[in-house]
């Protein structure tokens, strides 16, 4: 199945993400060790499975996913915020 324009919105969406997540890393409000294009792949999932199960992803739920992935993504506490390496 050929799904050019879909691919090229979903390239989009992870490259405005990733920079988005970039930004932050900048700011020092996203944690820096971890490569901002590997934390917008952790959404790739939700992505994935939304149009498959719709269901699983109440309003609730949404919040639930939203907060952990805020949690995995915040710079440890007294952390700077920079890559040491």
């Amino acid at each position: 199945m050929d799904r050019p324009h879909g691919d090229a919105a979903i390239s989009r969406h992870r490259d405005l993400l990733a920079s988005l997540l970039a930004t932050g890393q900048a700011r020092g409000a996203v944690r820096a060790d971890i490569p901002a294009d590997l934390l917008a792949a952790l959404c790739d999932g939700w992505m994935m499975m939304f149009p498959i199960e719709p269901d699983r992803f109440t309003p609730d739920r949404v919040q639930a996913l939203l907060d952990a992935a805020l949690t995995l993504i915040a710079p440890s506490p007294g952390a700077s915020g920079t890559s040491s390496g």
